[in-house]
């Protein structure tokens, strides 16, 4: 039996950090990083191997946790379905047993709230000013929109606005020269 453990493995065909590497590029879009690590461990390949496997592998692939996250909640409900309380409870608990971060799931569900409420305002044609350090109203539920950050240096008496515009698609700056375009 030794023999021909051996014999394998001579032509790398048991080499748990090749099968980390391709068990996790086959599962990184679709499955939490620590949901993955678990499954490598059930599966007999040790933690540093897995660890050091999921390095790898994030390097080439940049994978992006909360995009998951969003495609597994929006997998599970529909964008536009309402949640009760209880749903969103069990909703919180099937994500945990998928290994996901209660930080992850919390924002990932108010980006997705926001997105919705951005997209209701587009819809009812409602005319609106938001002021907020952290809402830039650039969700992809948004067509156009015109965008003014107000600065105030440190210790100054006066502030600078910067105007950006949205597209639908990407935010940029609005440059003097882009606004003397328009005018």
């Amino acid at each position: 039996m030794e023999d021909a453990i051996a014999y394998v493995k001579s032509y790398g065909y048991i080499n748990d950090a090749r099968y980390a590497r391709t068990y996790i590029s086959f599962r990184m879009e679709s499955k939490s990083r620590q949901k993955i690590l678990s499954e490598l461990q059930m599966k007999g390949v040790d933690r540093q191997t897995a660890l050091e496997a999921w390095e790898e592998m994030e390097e080439l692939m940049e994978p992006d946790e909360r995009a998951v996250l969003r495609k597994t909640i929006e997998k599970k409900y529909a964008p536009d379905t309402e949640i009760d309380e209880g749903q969103m409870r069990r909703l919180y608990g099937y994500l945990a047993r998928r290994a996901f971060k209660y930080e992850d799931i919390s924002h990932t569900l108010d980006e997705m709230n926001i997105r919705d409420m951005f997209r209701l305002m587009v819809e009812f044609d409602f005319n609106f000013m938001i002021n907020s350090q952290i809402l830039w109203g650039d969700y992809e539920t948004v067509p156009a929109l015109a965008i003014y950050q107000l600065v105030r240096p440190e210790n100054a008496k006066f502030v600078t606005v910067i105007r950006y515009t949205w597209n639908g698609t990407v935010r940029q700056m609005t440059t003097k020269k882009d606004v003397n375009q328009t005018e």
